[in-house]
């Protein structure tokens, strides 16, 4: 499949818009394949969600933070907020995403747009899919994949990685994702175009990215994709920030 990071990702800062232009200003369109695909992305997401819609429960097992975990707790306690009980029985409907993480003491914590959808969409929980949806593909998301991304929405899991848990940026980081890996699979560090535009991508998608806590890596079974696409960028292409 082949998929182009578009300009129409219309994100709080516009100038980001334009360094994915100059990311698509290489050849035009990336590759997607391997663990960049959709299906890696969002598979754990979706087994977790089990059966969306119907009596949701408010959080994932793996959204239970160990009590070892204090840097994590912290962490948690200072960047998210405890789920509002009047917004329970929606996540319960599978209308808002499930509890991000469990603090040990049993508070379900989410990100501070939680509800933004639900407020977006005029307060009416019947569009709520709909709307994310439908912005979605006007961020420039594959039709495609609308469904699949809002049961990984659903999950609560994009809000251990993005600042802002809209449909715009999880295109956004999509895309950003598979342009940096396509440029990573063809260095060109003499090429002031590559440079720039790798350089460019990563930034865009650091901005884009929480710090993500030391717990995520070992409940997700991986690396972040922060480690993966920003940090080791920077380990590998020093000289792109030197």
């Amino acid at each position: 499949m082949r998929q182009r990071a578009t300009a129409r990702l219309a994100l709080e800062d516009p100038n980001q818009s334009s360094l994915i232009d100059s990311v698509t200003s290489i050849d035009g369109a990336v590759d997607v394949k391997g663990d960049k695909s959709l299906k890696a992305r969002t598979v754990w997401a979706r087994v977790c969600a089990g059966s969306l819609h119907r009596g949701m429960a408010l959080s994932t097992p793996i959204a239970q933070l160990p009590a070892s975990a204090e840097d994590d707790i912290a962490y948690v306690v200072a960047s998210f907020q405890p789920m509002d009980d009047a917004v329970r029985p929606l996540v319960e409907r599978g209308i808002l995403p499930r509890a991000t993480y469990v603090l040990p003491d049993g508070t379900h914590m989410v990100p501070a747009d939680h509800a933004q959808l639900l407020e977006d969409a005029g307060g009416d929980p019947d569009a709520v899919a709909d709307h994310f949806r439908e912005r979605f593909v006007s961020a420039g998301g594959d039709p495609q994949d609308a469904d699949a991304e809002y049961e990984a929405w659903l999950s609560g899991e994009y809000g251990a990685c993005l600042h802002t848990t809209s449909p715009e940026a999880i295109v956004a980081k999509s895309a950003l994702m598979d342009a940096i890996g396509a440029l990573r699979a063809r260095p060109a560090l003499t090429d002031e175009g590559w440079r720039a535009a790798l350089r460019g991508a990563v930034d865009a998608l650091d901005a884009l990215e929480r710090p993500f806590a030391d717990y995520d890596r070992e409940r997700f079974g991986a690396p972040s994709s922060r480690d993966r696409l920003i940090a080791a960028t920077h380990e590998r292409f020093p000289e792109l920030w030197a």
